[in-house]
């Protein structure tokens, strides 16, 4: 499995706690923080492949 950096759980515990609460992120494990931030970066990653191959069948 992929493991994020300490600056990028860091990174995204701040974001979290503006969007979710101190709270919320306290609950979480550094395990499921860790899967979380993946799973994220795996969304963005899939969404810019479709977004690259929507431009490529434009110029068709």
């Amino acid at each position: 499995m992929i493991e994020l950096s300490k600056k990028a759980k860091d990174d995204l515990k701040k974001v979290l706690i503006k969007d979710a609460g101190l709270d919320v992120v306290n609950k979480l494990t550094d395990e499921q923080m860790n899967r979380f931030g993946v799973l994220c970066l795996t969304a963005v990653r899939e969404g810019i492949k479709i977004d690259a191959q929507g431009e490529d069948s434009e110029g068709i």
